[in-house]
């Protein structure tokens, strides 16, 4: 991202060789998003103590989108799930003695009991519709199907 954006030339090198002379474009930002980075630019005024100049880069983020990729998940029943209790242990114990066979790292482990887990409540429990919030009330709802209905 570095190189993307026209600058200056005093606004483009990172690295000032030992003659005082060189300047060179060395240290770049790198991203596999570029929409999200909105400018790069190499502050004048800011010494480091280094032969390198410190990189200034203004990102943008949606927030609520990035929020919804974190939050999203599938919902459980826990109805379902509390009523089948111990047919759900049951099942979670036996995926995780097939788990436990195989050593691991703790990451993988932990990645591998959240999967268990899981699959373990859909396949007992099932899923449940997430509730949304209409403007229209439900009378209004009955009166507009009556309407398809009877056109």
């Amino acid at each position: 991202m570095s190189t993307f954006f026209q600058k200056k030339e005093n606004r483009k090198w990172t690295w000032r060789g030992p003659n005082g002379i060189t300047k060179n474009e060395i240290d770049f930002v790198l991203t596999n998003i570029s929409d999200t980075v909105k400018d790069v630019t190499i502050p004048n005024r800011v010494d480091v103590g280094s032969d390198h100049r410190m990189i200034r880069c203004r990102i943008g983020l949606n927030l609520k989108v990035e929020r919804n990729k974190l939050v999203r998940s599938i919902r459980h029943n826990p109805c379902k799930l509390r009523e089948k209790s111990e047919e759900y242990n049951l099942e979670v114990q036996n995926r995780y003695s097939q788990l436990a066979e195989i050593e691991k790292t703790v990451e993988d482990m932990n990645d591998n009991f959240i999967r268990i887990i899981t699959e373990a409540s859909l396949s007992i429990a099932g899923t449940t519709r997430k509730k949304t919030h209409s403007r229209l009330s439900e009378e209004t709802k009955d009166l507009e199907e009556k309407k398809e209905y009877d056109n």
